[in-house]
Protein backbone atom coordinates (compact mmCIF):
# COMPACT_ATOMS: atom_id res chain seq x y z
CA UNK A 1 0.00 0.00 0.00
CA UNK A 2 2.73 2.51 0.64
CA UNK A 3 4.43 1.31 -2.30
CA UNK A 4 2.11 2.45 -4.12
CA UNK A 5 0.90 5.66 -3.18
CA UNK A 6 5.14 6.08 -2.91
CA UNK A 7 4.87 5.66 -6.51
CA UNK A 8 1.81 7.43 -7.75
CA UNK A 9 3.36 10.37 -5.48
CA UNK A 10 6.70 10.02 -7.47
CA UNK A 11 4.99 9.52 -11.16
CA UNK A 12 2.67 12.95 -9.84
CA UNK A 13 6.47 14.70 -9.60
CA UNK A 14 7.96 13.55 -13.35
CA UNK A 15 4.60 14.80 -14.54
CA UNK A 16 4.48 18.26 -12.74
CA UNK A 17 6.38 20.65 -14.99
CA UNK A 18 4.76 23.62 -13.67
CA UNK A 19 5.77 26.58 -11.88
CA UNK A 20 3.78 28.78 -9.76
CA UNK A 21 6.52 31.37 -9.34
CA UNK A 22 5.15 34.74 -10.24
CA UNK A 23 7.23 37.75 -10.47
CA UNK A 24 6.76 40.76 -7.81
CA UNK A 25 3.93 42.93 -8.62
CA UNK A 26 5.12 46.65 -8.22
CA UNK A 27 1.72 48.04 -7.50
CA UNK A 28 2.28 51.36 -8.36
CA UNK A 29 4.29 50.59 -11.86
CA UNK A 30 1.57 47.79 -12.84
CA UNK A 31 -0.93 50.19 -12.64
CA UNK A 32 0.64 52.82 -14.03
CA UNK A 33 1.21 50.40 -17.18
CA UNK A 34 -2.42 49.35 -17.20
CA UNK A 35 -3.31 52.94 -17.47
CA UNK A 36 -1.63 53.75 -20.82
CA UNK A 37 -2.17 50.70 -21.97
CA UNK A 38 -6.26 51.31 -21.68
CA UNK A 39 -5.94 54.83 -22.83
CA UNK A 40 -3.97 53.61 -25.39
CA UNK A 41 -6.95 50.74 -26.52
CA UNK A 42 -9.24 53.47 -25.49
CA UNK A 43 -8.19 55.75 -27.96
CA UNK A 44 -8.29 52.91 -30.69
CA UNK A 45 -11.89 52.14 -29.84
CA UNK A 46 -13.23 55.52 -30.11
CA UNK A 47 -11.01 56.13 -34.01
CA UNK A 48 -12.77 53.14 -34.83
CA UNK A 49 -16.03 54.56 -33.55
CA UNK A 50 -15.57 58.08 -35.14
CA UNK A 51 -14.61 56.33 -38.74
CA UNK A 52 -18.25 54.46 -38.05
CA UNK A 53 -19.62 57.70 -37.79
CA UNK A 54 -18.27 58.92 -40.83
CA UNK A 55 -19.19 56.22 -42.95
CA UNK A 56 -23.14 56.34 -41.31
CA UNK A 57 -23.14 60.25 -41.71
CA UNK A 58 -22.48 59.46 -45.59
CA UNK A 59 -25.13 56.83 -46.29
CA UNK A 60 -27.59 59.33 -44.30
CA UNK A 61 -26.05 62.74 -46.06
CA UNK A 62 -26.38 60.78 -49.20
CA UNK A 63 -30.16 59.42 -48.57
CA UNK A 64 -31.49 63.07 -47.94
CA UNK A 65 -30.10 64.33 -51.18
CA UNK A 66 -31.92 61.63 -52.67
CA UNK A 67 -34.97 61.87 -50.96
CA UNK A 68 -35.10 65.63 -51.28
CA UNK A 69 -34.37 65.88 -55.21
CA UNK A 70 -37.23 63.12 -55.43
CA UNK A 71 -39.71 65.23 -53.55
CA UNK A 72 -38.21 68.11 -55.79
CA UNK A 73 -38.57 66.07 -59.24
CA UNK A 74 -42.52 65.00 -58.24
CA UNK A 75 -43.38 68.29 -57.13
CA UNK A 76 -42.18 70.14 -60.75
CA UNK A 77 -43.70 67.52 -62.36
CA UNK A 78 -47.21 68.34 -61.16
CA UNK A 79 -46.50 71.67 -61.53
CA UNK A 80 -45.32 71.49 -64.99
CA UNK A 81 -47.67 68.31 -66.14
CA UNK A 82 -44.14 66.51 -67.31
CA UNK A 83 -46.25 63.25 -68.14
CA UNK A 84 -48.57 64.59 -70.01
CA UNK A 85 -46.53 66.00 -72.59
CA UNK A 86 -45.78 64.05 -76.29
CA UNK A 87 -41.26 64.69 -76.28
CA UNK A 88 -39.23 62.69 -74.80
CA UNK A 89 -39.23 64.33 -71.03
CA UNK A 90 -42.83 62.50 -70.34
CA UNK A 91 -41.08 58.76 -69.51
CA UNK A 92 -38.24 60.77 -68.30
CA UNK A 93 -40.32 62.24 -65.28
CA UNK A 94 -42.39 59.27 -64.90
CA UNK A 95 -39.11 57.15 -64.60
CA UNK A 96 -37.64 59.08 -62.50
CA UNK A 97 -39.32 58.44 -59.07
CA UNK A 98 -39.03 55.17 -59.96
CA UNK A 99 -35.27 55.48 -59.98
CA UNK A 100 -34.27 57.47 -57.25
CA UNK A 101 -36.64 55.19 -55.13
CA UNK A 102 -34.53 52.00 -56.12
CA UNK A 103 -31.69 53.51 -55.43
CA UNK A 104 -33.10 54.84 -51.51
CA UNK A 105 -34.34 51.33 -51.11
CA UNK A 106 -30.89 50.01 -52.10
CA UNK A 107 -29.00 52.78 -49.51
CA UNK A 108 -31.45 51.95 -46.79
CA UNK A 109 -30.52 48.13 -47.60
CA UNK A 110 -26.55 48.66 -46.95
CA UNK A 111 -27.05 50.25 -44.31
CA UNK A 112 -28.72 47.86 -42.42
CA UNK A 113 -26.68 44.86 -43.87
CA UNK A 114 -23.85 47.17 -42.77
CA UNK A 115 -24.82 47.28 -39.05
CA UNK A 116 -23.46 50.78 -38.11
CA UNK A 117 -26.20 51.29 -34.92
CA UNK A 118 -25.10 47.78 -33.29
CA UNK A 119 -21.25 48.82 -34.14
CA UNK A 120 -21.70 52.24 -32.51
CA UNK A 121 -23.35 51.19 -29.63
CA UNK A 122 -20.73 48.00 -29.17
CA UNK A 123 -17.97 51.04 -29.56
CA UNK A 124 -19.57 53.51 -27.10
CA UNK A 125 -20.15 50.55 -24.78
CA UNK A 126 -16.48 49.74 -25.01
CA UNK A 127 -15.14 53.57 -24.53
CA UNK A 128 -17.57 53.75 -21.54
CA UNK A 129 -16.07 50.97 -19.43
CA UNK A 130 -12.33 51.90 -20.53
CA UNK A 131 -13.31 55.01 -19.35
CA UNK A 132 -14.32 53.86 -15.75
CA UNK A 133 -11.32 51.32 -15.93
CA UNK A 134 -8.58 54.43 -16.01
CA UNK A 135 -10.73 56.09 -13.24
CA UNK A 136 -10.47 53.32 -11.32
CA UNK A 137 -7.24 52.83 -11.47
CA UNK A 138 -6.30 56.28 -11.12
CA UNK A 139 -8.37 56.46 -7.74
CA UNK A 140 -6.37 53.55 -6.56
CA UNK A 141 -3.14 54.92 -7.65
CA UNK A 142 -3.68 58.25 -5.90
CA UNK A 143 -4.19 56.23 -2.68
CA UNK A 144 -1.82 54.17 -2.34
CA UNK A 145 -0.05 56.30 -0.02
CA UNK A 146 -3.13 57.21 2.19
CA UNK A 147 -4.29 53.56 2.54
CA UNK A 148 -2.90 50.72 4.27
CA UNK A 149 -1.18 48.10 1.81
CA UNK A 150 -4.52 45.52 2.81
CA UNK A 151 -6.67 47.65 1.53
CA UNK A 152 -4.83 48.72 -1.59
CA UNK A 153 -4.26 44.86 -2.27
CA UNK A 154 -8.10 44.25 -1.69
CA UNK A 155 -8.85 47.19 -4.39
CA UNK A 156 -6.68 46.06 -6.70
CA UNK A 157 -7.57 42.49 -6.67
CA UNK A 158 -11.27 43.04 -6.54
CA UNK A 159 -13.46 45.43 -8.23
CA UNK A 160 -10.02 47.44 -10.51
CA UNK A 161 -9.30 43.80 -11.84
CA UNK A 162 -12.25 43.38 -12.98
CA UNK A 163 -13.27 46.11 -14.61
CA UNK A 164 -9.92 45.69 -16.11
CA UNK A 165 -10.93 42.34 -17.95
CA UNK A 166 -13.97 43.76 -18.63
CA UNK A 167 -12.48 46.57 -20.76
CA UNK A 168 -10.05 44.14 -22.59
CA UNK A 169 -13.00 41.81 -23.08
CA UNK A 170 -15.31 45.02 -24.85
CA UNK A 171 -12.07 46.08 -26.43
CA UNK A 172 -11.53 42.54 -28.49
CA UNK A 173 -15.10 42.34 -29.33
CA UNK A 174 -15.43 45.56 -30.79
CA UNK A 175 -12.62 45.95 -32.88
CA UNK A 176 -12.73 43.14 -36.19
CA UNK A 177 -8.99 41.61 -36.04
CA UNK A 178 -7.84 43.63 -39.23
CA UNK A 179 -8.48 46.97 -37.29
CA UNK A 180 -6.65 46.27 -34.54
CA UNK A 181 -3.07 46.84 -35.57
CA UNK A 182 -4.08 49.69 -38.17
CA UNK A 183 -5.80 51.83 -35.23
CA UNK A 184 -3.78 50.81 -32.03
CA UNK A 185 -0.76 52.09 -34.44
CA UNK A 186 -2.96 55.22 -34.43
CA UNK A 187 -3.56 55.53 -31.21
CA UNK A 188 0.07 54.56 -29.86
CA UNK A 189 1.29 57.89 -32.75
CA UNK A 190 -1.46 59.69 -30.91
CA UNK A 191 -0.56 59.16 -26.74
CA UNK A 192 3.14 59.92 -27.80
CA UNK A 193 2.35 63.53 -29.38
CA UNK A 194 0.27 64.04 -26.21
CA UNK A 195 3.37 62.62 -24.18
CA UNK A 196 5.51 64.83 -25.47
CA UNK A 197 3.26 67.71 -25.58
CA UNK A 198 2.72 67.48 -22.08
CA UNK A 199 5.98 67.31 -21.28
CA UNK A 200 6.71 70.15 -23.21
CA UNK A 201 3.93 72.16 -21.71
CA UNK A 202 5.37 71.11 -17.82
CA UNK A 203 8.68 72.32 -19.01
CA UNK A 204 7.29 75.54 -19.89
CA UNK A 205 4.94 75.88 -16.53
CA UNK A 206 7.86 75.18 -14.74
CA UNK A 207 10.65 77.47 -15.97
CA UNK A 208 8.34 80.69 -16.95
CA UNK A 209 7.71 83.71 -15.04
CA UNK A 210 5.27 82.47 -12.63
CA UNK A 211 7.36 79.52 -11.34
CA UNK A 212 11.10 79.49 -12.04
CA UNK A 213 13.29 76.16 -10.66
CA UNK A 214 9.90 75.26 -9.44
CA UNK A 215 9.24 77.70 -6.81
CA UNK A 216 6.67 79.85 -6.52
CA UNK A 217 7.11 83.82 -6.26
CA UNK A 218 4.48 84.46 -4.51
CA UNK A 219 5.96 86.69 -2.08
CA UNK A 220 10.22 86.60 -3.94
CA UNK A 221 13.35 87.47 -2.10
CA UNK A 222 15.66 89.47 -3.54
CA UNK A 223 18.14 87.12 -3.40
CA UNK A 224 16.46 84.47 -5.52
CA UNK A 225 15.37 86.81 -7.81
CA UNK A 226 19.49 87.81 -8.58
CA UNK A 227 19.74 84.03 -8.46
CA UNK A 228 17.57 83.32 -11.29
CA UNK A 229 18.55 86.41 -13.10
CA UNK A 230 22.16 85.20 -12.88
CA UNK A 231 20.82 81.66 -14.71
CA UNK A 232 21.90 80.91 -18.13
CA UNK A 233 19.22 78.93 -19.13
CA UNK A 234 16.66 81.68 -17.50
CA UNK A 235 17.92 85.21 -18.84
CA UNK A 236 15.27 85.70 -21.31
CA UNK A 237 12.57 85.71 -18.03
CA UNK A 238 11.34 88.75 -16.47
CA UNK A 239 9.95 88.11 -13.04
CA UNK A 240 7.20 89.97 -11.83
CA UNK A 241 7.26 91.57 -8.61
CA UNK A 242 4.84 93.94 -8.40
CA UNK A 243 3.63 91.73 -5.23
CA UNK A 244 6.77 92.39 -3.42
CA UNK A 245 6.22 96.56 -5.09
CA UNK A 246 2.92 96.58 -3.29
CA UNK A 247 3.90 95.22 -0.21
CA UNK A 248 7.00 98.02 0.28
CA UNK A 249 4.54 100.28 -0.18
CA UNK A 250 2.10 98.98 2.25
CA UNK A 251 5.05 98.91 4.30
CA UNK A 252 5.85 102.35 3.64
CA UNK A 253 2.06 103.31 4.55
CA UNK A 254 1.83 101.39 7.66
CA UNK A 255 5.45 103.98 8.61
CA UNK A 256 3.47 106.98 7.68
CA UNK A 257 0.66 106.27 9.64
CA UNK A 258 2.87 105.22 12.55
CA UNK A 259 5.17 108.51 12.45
CA UNK A 260 1.80 110.54 11.96
CA UNK A 261 0.81 108.73 15.58
CA UNK A 262 4.00 109.23 16.82
CA UNK A 263 3.46 112.88 15.72
CA UNK A 264 0.27 113.18 17.47
CA UNK A 265 0.94 111.87 20.72
CA UNK A 266 3.87 114.30 20.73
CA UNK A 267 1.62 117.46 20.63
CA UNK A 268 -0.74 115.87 22.91
CA UNK A 269 2.04 115.49 25.68
CA UNK A 270 2.99 119.25 24.65
CA UNK A 271 -0.30 120.62 24.93
CA UNK A 272 -0.51 118.52 28.37
CA UNK A 273 2.92 119.75 29.64
CA UNK A 274 1.63 123.40 28.52
CA UNK A 275 -1.04 122.85 30.54
CA UNK A 276 0.48 121.40 33.90
CA UNK A 277 3.19 124.86 33.40
CA UNK A 278 0.46 127.11 33.71
CA UNK A 279 -1.08 125.54 36.28
CA UNK A 280 1.62 125.97 38.51
CA UNK A 281 2.36 129.80 36.79
CA UNK A 282 -1.15 130.30 38.22
CA UNK A 283 -0.84 128.78 41.65
CA UNK A 284 2.62 130.59 42.27
CA UNK A 285 0.66 134.24 40.83
CA UNK A 286 -2.31 132.97 43.52
CA UNK A 287 0.08 132.57 46.76
CA UNK A 288 1.79 135.94 45.64
CA UNK A 289 -0.91 137.52 46.05
CA UNK A 290 -2.25 136.41 49.02
CA UNK A 291 0.41 136.89 50.57
CA UNK A 292 0.85 140.99 49.07
CA UNK A 293 -3.01 140.92 50.61
CA UNK A 294 -1.33 139.41 54.20
CA UNK A 295 1.17 142.32 54.01
CA UNK A 296 -1.58 145.56 52.98
CA UNK A 297 -3.77 143.58 55.67
CA UNK A 298 -0.99 143.62 58.86
CA UNK A 299 0.10 147.27 58.00
CA UNK A 300 -3.27 148.12 57.80
CA UNK A 301 -3.85 146.81 61.39
CA UNK A 302 -0.64 148.46 62.46
CA UNK A 303 -1.58 151.95 60.87
CA UNK A 304 -4.81 151.72 63.08
CA UNK A 305 -3.68 150.97 66.28
CA UNK A 306 -1.09 154.28 66.14
CA UNK A 307 -4.42 155.93 65.62
CA UNK A 308 -6.15 154.89 68.69
CA UNK A 309 -2.83 154.99 71.14
CA UNK A 310 -2.22 159.11 70.00
CA UNK A 311 -3.11 161.79 72.68
CA UNK A 312 -6.12 163.96 71.49
CA UNK A 313 -5.19 168.01 71.72
CA UNK A 314 -7.66 169.87 73.51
Amino acid sequence: MINSIMSKESKDNKLHHVSVQAAPVILHKDIKDKINEIRIKRDAIMLAHNKVNLQQDKYNKTIICLSLFSAFFESTKAQLNLATRNDWLAPISILMPILLSTILSIISSLMKFKKFNERIDLLSKATEKSNATVLNLRRLQESLNFQSYIQSYKDYSGSVTESYRDALDYYERALYPHEHERYMKEAIKIAKNATEFNNNNNNMILNTKLYPNNIQLDSPGIESIDKFKSNKNLENIKINIKEEDSIKEDSIKEDSIKEDFIEEDSIKEDSIKSKISNDKVYQHNVVEISNNINELYKKFEKDSDNIKLKPKNN
